[in-house]
């Protein structure tokens, strides 16, 4: 899809993200996962669960361990800590 968008290759897509060091699935979970650290700081009323559903993650669980996995601690912990 990306390649799509872009106009180039699929090989272009996964070269220029190989000379970052990652994987566009892997760049695109990170990103997430930083979004979600500023959301969770940012709007403190909102349920992690929200902020995990509207970034795109179908199961909060899932969104924790990725997150806690990511910043070695989790979303609750994240919030509180800022």
């Amino acid at each position: 899809m990306l390649a799509q968008v872009c106009n180039t290759s699929v090989r272009t897509i996964q070269n220029l993200f190989a000379g970052m060091g990652t994987t566009p699935t892997a760049y695109i979970l990170e990103r997430r996962l930083r979004r979600a650290a500023d959301r969770l700081v940012s709007t403190p009323d909102a349920s992690i669960t929200d902020i995990a559903f509207e970034l795109g993650f179908n199961d909060s669980a899932y969104f924790a361990r990725c997150f806690r996995q990511h910043f070695g601690v989790a979303p609750r912990d994240w919030r509180a800590a800022r």
